[in-house]
């Protein structure tokens, strides 16, 4: 049951939803009596009115509450309301472990923390059971020290089982789950060692130890041999190996004698205050604390037992339990699995403390919780050793397809039967940078720190430059945007991909696939041809993920954490076909949420699905289409953003018969925190529309009398009223247009418009030239300014 803001529950006031995962949901509320706020979590369990779940659950709480430790969340107080268990704690800003943005050496901090936390634990005989990234909360204290708290301690337990005696139930993320507990075995200390070496793996190798298309592969892999080494992904860091190697044995009775030594041996490594480690010559002495027994340990004959632990959630592979989102303790969502290759590591991210719409104090933009863009990113050091930040979103919704829509014509009466989604997929605009398909040749311009304007260089161009591609009919720009990054500054990563002579080509940063050309997932300044593909009609990028269109089936690549690929695989680098859809026309990804419509005019959307943005009436993520309760669909978009440092928001926009229908976060009139609207709902004082664009709550439509309507965030102009108002409740025409408009665009702060066939105009956030004017200096413009594309030779 969803506690609603401004309701009572169990004498606390309920402020506002933090997140919701596998074991509950958590919330900030109001303690009455000492009027402060606190977190609250409320736990989803079947049984818990049951009298032994109770006993169970005032037993676990205590024993967690009597947990005194200074890297150890607080139990504050605790209780049974409406057969809902709950506990408070603290509420304290911070970020979990995948988005603090540690280097390795401060990483080796975090662990050490964590590792005495937990041996502390162990002395007291309790074991945590869930131990992995997103119950790991890291603040920064005096000198810009990390800190960690560990979170959750015995809520797997409560929610693996109502009963008492059930010792051997399989809890915890699977991911990071010992072999002998997914064997059936009781979790132990070691247990907890081996799902601490499985986090600290995992952030710097960018991927878990072990992988699999299947959760059975997973498990069954992690049971049949040793976990690889860490240098198999990270060669710089082969002195790890042995470390890791003792900590993820396979027989628990080798790991190290305590999580404190392993947390030691990294410290040591990364300091360089030891040689590398070489491997034990023999098994160490099992820990004094619970073990699984003396001798060799040996899974058991059943093999892997999970049938009443929690198992992956719908859409995110390893999404088992409640997560922490980014800039806020407790808030919960889907797993933020991201990986690292050599470069950034994304996350889902902490974000500096926005000022409504605007940028942050000091002038460090926040992502989304800003409504702002952020400021031209600085060229980016390109050190190994950063392991967090903040994931941005990504490209517009665009790409190309046959099936005609009617645009009005020129001034002289003729008619143009132009797809509105193909003239669409002719605009893209992502953080500071756009392009647009012109004459039939593309042109970019703006920040340029990834070479995604594709000219070869780095250089930022107020003046759009010509990318070297012919019969061009399609382009998507997407990325990430990462506060804190390399050196504590702001960074930001570009993906740009384009269709050009039915082939799809990509550039700019290629992190984890992206660029769907290989293995390689370097740079690239200039455009790459995506491998395995023909007959290419269309293309989005999204958060290092790319889906494209070829002879009318989507294939996807790149990250897929939360399912936005279509499958169920963590990472792909070659191009894999999306089952359950055919017949694609358009497809728009953003924010890891993904929607096509096909020839039949239906419309399907899958990824992430936090604010209902599926459209399906929940908000339980998918890894498969979905079909959306619609009919004639002939365009879609999608947006995203955050709402404040702790909480985003997702949305999507579809044409339907002619009416734009929205749904996911509905901010309403006064742009305050969004509610979900789980289904579609029709946006009303709009005429026929073709198309339309949505981002950072900004939404523009292009009507069918080739006129274009924008309306939300307004902070900067984007809305091209003549204002910089920070919220617009109801459509309007954008004026200074001369001409009819054929496509429109917005993205983080800034819209552009086609008008007629091959005038571009842009407006909003000017301050990396996203305007396309050189002589056009203002950050903020309000009205529509031509952009000064070159004439063909």
């Amino acid at each position: 049951m969803r506690l609603q803001p401004g309701t009572d529950f169990a004498g606390y006031r309920i402020e506002s939803l933090l997140g919701a995962g596998g074991m509950g949901e958590v919330y900030v509320v109001r303690n009455p009596q000492l009027d402060r706020q606190e977190a609250m979590k409320v736990l989803a369990v079947s049984g818990a009115g049951t009298e032994s779940f109770q006993q169970r659950f005032v037993s676990e709480a205590r024993t967690a509450a009597a947990l005194e430790h200074p890297n150890i969340v607080t139990i504050l107080q605790y209780g049974v309301a409406d057969d809902l268990p709950w506990f408070t704690m603290p509420y304290v800003r911070g970020s979990d472990l995948y988005q603090a943005g540690l280097t390795p050496a401060e990483l080796a901090q975090v662990t050490g923390q964590v590792a005495d936390a937990l041996d502390y634990a162990h002395s007291r005989g309790v074991v945590h059971r869930d131990v992995k990234p997103a119950n790991i909360l890291v603040t920064r204290g005096s000198g810009n020290a990390p800190r960690a708290t560990l979170l959750d301690f015995g809520v797997a337990k409560l929610v693996g089982s109502v009963n008492l005696t059930a010792t051997d139930t399989v809890v915890g993320t699977m991911t990071y789950t010992a072999p002998e507990v997914v064997s059936g075995q009781p979790a132990t200390a070691l247990a907890d060692q081996y799902a601490l070496a499985s986090t600290v793996f995992e952030l710097l190798a960018g991927r878990p130890p072990f992988t699999g298309d299947t959760l059975t592969a997973v498990l069954s892999a992690r049971l049949a041999g040793p976990a690889p080494a860490l240098s198999t992904f990270r060669p710089d860091l082969a002195a790890l190996d042995p470390a890791f190697a003792r900590a993820l044995a396979i027989d628990p009775n080798h790991r190290f004698a305590d999580c404190r030594t392993f947390a030691s041996a990294l410290t040591g490594i990364v300091s360089g205050s030891q040689a590398p480690l070489a491997p034990p010559a023999a098994p160490p002495a099992a820990p004094g604390g619970p073990t699984t027994g003396p001798g060799t340990w040996q899974p058991a004959p059943s093999g892997p037992q999970y049938t009443s632990g929690p198992q992956y959630t719908s859409g995110a592979q390893y999404g088992a339990g409640p997560q922490y989102a980014a800039g806020a303790q407790y808030a919960s969502g889907p797993a933020q699995t991201a990986p690292y290759t050599g470069g950034q590591y994304p996350g889902t991210g902490a974000m500096p403390a926005g000022n409504g719409y605007g940028p942050p104090p000091g002038g460090a933009p926040g992502m989304y919780g800003a409504y702002g863009p952020p400021q031209q990113p600085p060229k980016k050091s390109k050190k190994k050793w950063i392991i967090g930040g903040a994931v941005a979103v990504a490209a517009a919704a665009v790409v190309g397809g046959t099936t005609p829509l009617w645009l009005g014509g020129d001034d002289s009466g003729s008619t143009q039967a132009v797809p509105a989604y193909t003239q669409q997929a002719r605009l893209t605009s992502h953080l500071s940078s756009s392009c647009a398909v012109v004459y039939d040749a593309l042109y970019c311009w703006g920040d340029n720190s990834d070479g995604q304007l594709g000219d070869g260089g780095t250089d930022t161009a107020r003046t759009p430059v010509k990318v070297s591609l012919d019969q061009v009919t399609a382009v998507s720009m997407g990325g990430y945007y990462m506060s804190g990054g390399s050196g504590g500054d702001d960074d930001a990563d570009n993906t740009v991909c384009a269709v050009a002579a039915g082939q799809g080509r990509c550039w700019g940063t290629g992190l984890f696939g992206a660029l769907g050309i290989g293995s390689d997932h370097g740079e690239h300044t200039t455009p790459t041809t995506v491998m395995n593909l023909t007959d290419v009609t269309g293309v989005a990028t999204d958060q290092l993920s790319t889906c494209a269109i070829s002879a009318g089936d989507l294939y996807c690549w790149g990250w897929n954490n939360e399912g936005e690929a279509g499958n169920d695989e963590e990472q792909r680098d070659p191009p894999t076909k999306v089952n359950g859809i055919t017949g694609v026309q358009q497809v728009a990804m953003k924010y890891r949420t993904t929607c096509a419509v096909t020839e039949q005019e239906e419309l399907y959307c899958w990824g992430n699905n936090s604010s209902g943005q599926l459209g399906n009436g929940g908000t339980t993520s998918s890894s498969s289409p979905i079909k959306v309760n619609l009919e004639k669909v002939t365009a879609v978009a999608v947006g995203g953003g955050r709402y404040n440092e702790s909480s985003r928001f997702n949305s999507v926009c579809a044409v339907s018969d002619g009416d734009l229908y929205c749904w996911g976060s509905d901010f309403g009139a006064d742009n305050g925190d969004p509610t979900e609207q789980t289904s579609p709902k029709k946006v009303e004082g709009l005429p026929e529309v073709v198309s339309v664009s949505t981002d950072v709550n900004t939404t523009c439509a292009v009507t069918a009398d080739a006129e274009l309507y924008c309306w939300g965030n307004n902070k900067y102009g984007q809305a091209g009223r003549g204002t910089s108002d920070e919220f617009l409740a109801q459509p309007a025409k954008v004026d200074g247009l001369p001409g009819k408009v054929r496509a429109a665009v917005t993205s983080w702060s800034n819209s552009c418009a086609l008008v007629d066939d091959n005038d571009v105009y842009c407006w909003g956030s000017n301050n990396a030239g996203q305007v396309g004017d050189p002589d056009t200096t203002d950050e903020s413009v309000v009205r529509p300014v031509k952009v000064k594309i070159p004439e063909p030779a």
